[in-house]
């Protein structure tokens, strides 16, 4: 199981996918890998996993999708990246 960048703290993680083109296959791929996570990962049993989505380019169906499954979406802004996800989003948690 791969996973492109994890973050973590005392109870809770937040694993993050990165595509150059995000598209909802990808979405669909790594929805598949956080249900498995745990399993893969038994350190992490007792943690709060939560999922997020990254790209330069995201398909637009691509972002509602992510969204919908209550993954945070990461986009470009200048130099930087923001969580485009709207404030009421409600993460989905593993």
């Amino acid at each position: 199981m791969e996973i492109d960048i994890l973050v973590e703290n005392s109870n809770e993680i937040v694993a993050i996918e990165v595509k150059s083109h995000l598209e909802i296959r990808n979405v669909k791929r790594f929805l598949e890998v956080l249900a498995r996570f745990k399993e893969a990962f038994p350190k992490y049993k007792n943690y709060k996993v939560y999922g997020a989505v990254a790209g330069i380019k995201i398909d637009e169906k691509a972002d509602e999708y992510a969204t919908q499954e209550g993954l945070f979406l990461i986009e470009p802004a200048g130099d930087s990246v923001i969580i485009a996800n709207s404030e009421s989003l409600q993460p989905r948690v593993w």
